[in-house]
């Protein structure tokens, strides 16, 4: 389901990049209780994001379901990483079409720890 057009922004970042972002900042005196933005700085739209995991399954019979616009839902959000970059002298790695697939990937060899609602 994709509310409104799919123009709306968003920062995705990779699951492994947010952990590895956490222990770095853990294991350094440097944040020092500051607040770290953990992102790619790249927007994507969301009506893109849709496409690509329907380009990546390209068994699924599942189609884009466009819905209303929600209520408050911001257009635009992209992570500012330069104190990130900073603090840890490090940013994220894995991009969106890497991220995608790997996540992908994982579904299909764990097919037992998807919940049956999803």
């Amino acid at each position: 389901t994709v509310f409104g057009e799919g123009s709306q922004v968003r920062d995705f970042t990779y699951v492994i990049d947010i952990a590895e972002a956490t222990i770095r900042a853990h294991y350094s005196t440097k944040p020092d209780g500051k607040i770290l933005n953990v992102g790619t700085q790249i927007p994507t739209r969301i009506i893109d994001v849709a496409n690509k995991v329907l380009d990546l399954i390209p068994e699924s019979k599942s189609r884009i379901e466009f819905k209303p616009m929600v209520r408050g839902d911001p257009m635009g959000c992209v992570a500012d990483t330069s104190l990130l970059k900073a603090t840890l002298n490090w940013l994220p790695s894995i991009n969106l079409d890497q991220g995608a697939g790997r996540y992908i990937e994982w579904t299909k060899t764990n097919k037992n720890l998807i919940p049956k609602w999803v």
